[in-house]
């Protein structure tokens, strides 16, 4: 599994997973967090930064994305035709 990666300027990034293999943390070249969050069955439902602050997502019976929310609390919603 790919635990991190250095770009060509010598910049390094950090992941760290789960025992699903799934991304849990990043860490970027300036030393910032990104943690990653997943429901019971695996979907990410938010990004949360180093100041706690959280990108959130909503998933329908089907696993389709239906809302977002951003750090400042706008929501998107989707809506799917029956062709999915």
């Amino acid at each position: 599994q790919l635990v991190g990666l250095t770009d060509v300027g010598d910049q390094h990034t950090l992941l760290r997973r789960n025992r699903r293999g799934q991304v849990i943390a990043r860490r970027d070249p300036a030393g910032h967090w990104l943690h990653f969050h997943y429901d019971a069955l695996g979907r990410m439902n938010a990004l949360e930064n180093e100041h706690g602050e959280q990108y959130r997502f909503g998933y329908d019976a089907l696993h389709r994305l239906t809302q977002e929310q951003d750090l400042i609390g706008q929501q998107k919603q989707y809506q799917y035709d029956e062709v999915g």
